[in-house]
């Protein structure tokens, strides 16, 4: 069974050396990373921070998208809770990859 919202946690230090983008929300808070598992067999690897989410694909066998393309959202969450409660909002409607990316996510 695949979750309906995608599994988020803070930034760790080995996180920043990956993500050295990513930036603090408003309020302090550190920027989010963790999966998404669609039901359709795609997980999204997201970096949710102040100013821009960042979604990148893979299958639950390993492959990656078949354009190695990753994709923004911009975005001025101005708290990790209020990023948290956007995700928890559009979720339920977002049952694949092409429906991630219906949100308005574009390439980068």
């Amino acid at each position: 069974m695949h979750p309906k919202t995608p599994t988020l946690r803070p930034f760790t230090k080995n996180d920043w050396h990956g993500f050295a983008g990513a930036e603090e929300f408003a309020n302090g808070d550190t920027p989010l990373i963790g999966e998404w598992h669609m039901p359709d067999g795609w997980v999204a690897l997201l970096v949710v921070s102040h100013e821009v989410t960042s979604v990148m694909f893979a299958t639950d066998a390993g492959d990656e998208d078949e354009n190695e393309q990753g994709y923004m959202l911009e975005n001025k969450f101005k708290s990790a809770a209020e990023a948290k409660a956007w995700l928890a909002l559009v979720a339920p409607c977002c049952t694949s990859r092409a429906g991630v990316l219906a949100l308005g996510f574009g390439a980068w």
